[in-house]
C-alpha cells in the first residue's frame, strides 16, 4: 500500500540514552476514527528489533531472536496540503553501549512457526547503538553539524562517507532547511538516510525552519519540564556518559 510506505526514518532520544531510543518515520496514511483520533487498529506503528549479535545472519535471526514494540502517532498539517502521520516507537530496557538491528513500520501478525511476517509494510533493516551509562567514562564520538539550508546535492554526494564516521550520534544546530516545507524535509531525509538509518540525530530548530509545524511534527524530542506546552521541545537536554548536552532554540 503506497499510503503505508515508510518514509523519513530517523532516530532520537527522549529519555535515558543508554537504555532507550525512539525510532520515527512518516506515512501518507491518515487512519482516523469517527471522533478524529488516530485509528491504531488500521495502522499500528511497530518495531521488530534485536541486538546485532543475535541478528547477524539476517531476517530469520531477527524474527527468531528479536522482540517487538508498538508506538504512537500524530497527524500534523504539512504545508503542501497533506496530513501525514509521524509515527514513533520508543524502545526501552535496552542494553547500554550495544548495537541493535531493527525494522520499522506495521504488520498484522508474526508467524513464529515458520518465521514469517503477515501483511507487513516494513522498512529495510536499520541500526542504532545505545549510549554508555550516565556517569561512566567510556569514550565516544559525536558529530556536530548545522546550517545545511537544504544542500541535498552535496549531502547525497557525501552521506555514505559521512555514515562511516564512527560516531554514536549526530547533533544538528538548526537551519537544516531553507524554509522547512514538507517537500524540503522529504528530500533532506532521503539525502541523509545513510546517516539517519544508523544513529540518532538530535536537532534544534533554527530560524530557517520557518514552517515549524513540519519540524515539531516529525521530530520526537525530550520534553523539558516546566516549559509551556508550546515550548516544551524548544529546549532539551540529554546525558551520554559523563557529558551533559543541551539543545536550545535561541529564536
Amino acid at each position: 500500500d503506497p499510503k503505508k510506505l515508510v518514509r523519513n526514518i530517523h532516530q532520537t532520544w527522549q529519555h535515558d540514552t543508554a537504555t532507550t531510543v525512539t525510532l520515527s518515520w512518516t506515512t501518507e496514511l491518515v487512519p482516523l476514527t469517527k471522533t478524529g483520533a488516530l485509528d491504531l487498529a488500521a495502522y499500528t506503528p511497530r518495531v521488530l528489533f534485536a541486538p546485532e549479535a543475535k541478528a547477524a545472519k539476517g531476517e530469520l535471526d531477527l524474527l527468531q531472536n528479536g522482540a517487538t514494540a508498538d508506538g504512537i502517532g500524530q497527524v500534523y498539517e504539512a504545508d503542501n496540503g497533506a496530513n501525514p502521520v509521524s509515527w514513533a516507537v520508543e524502545l526501552t530496557n535496552l542494553a547500554p553501549d550495544t548495537t541493535y538491528v531493527a525494522r520499522v513500520g506495521t504488520w498484522q501478525g508474526l508467524n513464529q512457526s515458520n518465521l514469517t511476517i503477515i501483511k507487513s509494510d516494513l522498512s529495510p533493516p536499520i541500526r542504532f547503538r545505545t549510549a554508555p551509562v550516565k556517569g561512566t567514562s567510556s569514550k565516544f564520538k559525536v558529530v556536530m553539524a548545522g546550517d545545511s539550508r537544504g544542500g541535498m546535492t552535496d549531502i547525497k554526494q557525501n552521506a555514505e562517507r559521512f555514515a562511516k564516521i564512527d560516531a554514536l550520534a549526530w547533533f544538528f544546530n538548526g537551519d537544516m532547511q531553507p524554509l522547512g516545507t514538507q517537500t524540503e524535509w522529504n528530500a533532506w531525509f532521503d539525502a541523509m538516510s545513510p546517516i539517519l538509518r544508523g544513529r540518532p540525530l538530535m536537532p534544534v530548530q533554527g530560524n530557517h525552519e520557518i514552517v515549524a509545524a513540519n519540524y515539531y511534527g516529525q521530530f520526537w524530542l525530550p520534553v523539558m519540564p516546566g516549559l509551556a506546552a508550546d515550548y516544551a521541545e524548544h529546549a532539551w537536554s540529554i546525558d551520554i556518559g559523563q557529558v551533559h548536552f543541551v539543545g536550545l532554540d535561541s529564536n
